[in-house]
C-alpha cells in the first residue's frame, strides 16, 4: 500500500513507500538485512501507523526495488541510504 517513489541518492537509486497523514509526525521503517529483505516485511507496522502518521518504508540498496548493481554492500552504504531517506523526510516535513 502507499505510493512507491524513487529517490536519487549518493549510494544510487533508492525506492521507498509513503502513505499516511501528511501533516503528522513522520515514521521511517527500515527492513532487516537478509535474503528476503525489503520494505514489504514492514507492511504490518506500516499499515498500522499510516492512519496516524506519515509513514515511510525504504528498500535499502540491493533490496526490493532499489539499485542492485555489482558493488560491495557494506554497513556504510546502508547508513548512507538511511541518511538520504532521513534528508528526504526532513525536506517534506521540516
Amino acid at each position: 500500500t502507499g505510493q512507491r517513489i524513487a529517490l536519487s541518492s549518493p549510494v544510487g537509486p533508492l525506492s521507498y513507500y509513503r502513505d499516511g497523514e501528511p501533516d503528522a509526525a513522520p515514521l521511517l521503517l527500515v527492513h532487516s538485512i537478509n535474503a528476503a529483505g525489503s520494505a514489504y516485511e514492514m507492511k504490518p507496522v506500516y499499515d498500522h501507523f499510516r492512519s496516524q502518521r506519515a509513514v515511510y518504508a525504504i528498500d535499502l540498496p540491493g533490496f526490493g526495488f532499489s539499485d542492485r548493481s555489482d558493488r560491495p554492500y557494506d554497513p556504510r552504504m546502508m547508513t548512507d541510504a538511511v541518511h538520504a531517506m532521513a534528508e528526504r523526510i526532513r525536506s517534506e516535513h521540516g
